[in-house]
């Protein structure tokens, strides 16, 4: 199966998404923010040199020829199609340099408009909480196009993002994660801020970490009732927000609902597939026509087309006869095409419950944003 996507989302829908999901919690009031001098990093840089390590340049990404033949690209937005297991991104966004955060990997940093707003707004609100708090290393997002991405069984669709935990001074980076090295207050806030200030599926931490941030979390007196329901669930399977990973023992795991960019993937499909923009794996089956049965309702029974049917049948018509054999050719739908689109409802302590009642929608934030 393939698909291509050969335009990046303009900077203004970022812009506006920013704008539109600013809602700061009670506890984490923005302030000014503090950008140490940048110095060349080093080739391992500990988490307290990270703080004033000069940003990479970004990739520079050629512009394409050809964008969605057929289609206006900038019209639509980032779509986000499929599952994150076997799914694409079209139109997606790259996430951005800035000052409070490193993009590891710039050719696979790009996700639908709500993951990059969200990785902005998150780590910048650590920031203004935390002043001098050095980079956090953003890992992989989705390829450009998304699609199949090993090793990674997911990042398939523009949603999950690999996210370093922050760590004390004197510590190298991107290392497992244990009570010594781990900067257990900062990398707390940045996972609460996740669950409290967007919309996200699920946190992927090994178990060891989860203990560590649990039991700080505790210790600064976060509602224990929460903590659990984060934590361990609500008793129900697989309930739990933060779930453990094999080997996420030095970043964790986001995944976003996006359900913008959901739902522009979702409507959008069907015509996708037709035009040739997704290519898809067909089986060949015969169907027997039935008594009261159409070509219609034949086609959207197997999800085709009207017109392929006759084409390939060679028919003169759309008029069938009972008892007669039509030759399909049923499409192998990417998993999660035509599920419908649920956002989690929010996990927020109650303290942050009654805040959200009050909270000043309008206001802006001062992101990492680099000019």
């Amino acid at each position: 199966m393939e698909a291509r996507c050969t335009r990046t989302a303009p900077t203004a829908i970022l812009a506006a998404l920013l704008g539109a999901l600013w809602s700061p919690s009670a506890d984490a009031e923005p302030k000014a923010a503090t950008t140490a001098t940048e110095t060349p990093a080093p080739p391992q840089p500990t988490a307290s040199e990270s703080a004033s390590e000069s940003e990479p340049a970004a990739d520079t990404v050629p512009e394409p020829e050809v964008a969605f033949p057929g289609l206006d690209a900038n019209s639509l937005g980032a779509l986000s199609i499929g599952h994150p297991h076997q799914g694409y991104l079209m139109n997606g966004m790259r996430m951005p340099s800035g000052k409070y955060w490193t993009v590891a990997l710039p050719q696979y940093a790009y996700g639908t408009e709500e993951t990059i707003a969200g990785l902005i707004r998150c780590i910048t609100l650590v920031n203004q909480r935390f002043p001098n708090t050095p980079k956090v290393v953003i890992g992989s997002i989705s390829k450009e196009a998304g699609g199949h991405f090993p090793p990674h069984k997911s990042h398939q669709s523009g949603r999950d993002a690999d996210v370093g935990f922050y760590y004390n001074a004197g510590f190298p980076i991107a290392k497992p994660a244990n009570r010594e090295n781990l900067d257990v207050e900062r990398t707390w806030a940045l996972v609460r801020t996740f669950i409290v200030e967007t919309d996200v599926d699920m946190i992927l931490i090994d178990t060891k970490v989860q203990r560590l941030l649990e039991m700080h979390a505790l210790r600064r007196g976060e509602d224990p009732v929460w903590l659990k329901s984060v934590f361990h669930g609500t008793g129900q399977a697989y309930s739990s927000l933060i779930k453990h990973a094999p080997g996420h023992t030095a970043h964790m795991h986001v995944r976003f609902s996006s359900p913008v960019a959901r739902q522009r993937g979702k409507s959008s499909y069907a015509t996708l597939v037709e035009q040739g923009h997704i290519e898809l794996r067909r089986k060949e089956l015969r169907h027997r026509v039935g008594r009261g049965e159409t070509l219609t309702g034949i086609a959207r029974k197997y999800r085709v087309s009207v017109a392929a049917l006759v084409k390939l049948n060679q028919l003169d018509s759309t008029k069938i006869r009972v008892g007669q054999a039509l030759l399909i050719q049923e499409p192998e739908h990417l998993r999660g095409a035509f599920d419908p689109i649920i956002v989690p409802q929010r996990r927020l302590p109650d303290h942050d419950t009654r805040a959200a009642r009050t909270t000043n929608l309008t206001a802006t934030p001062t992101t990492g944003l680099q000019e």
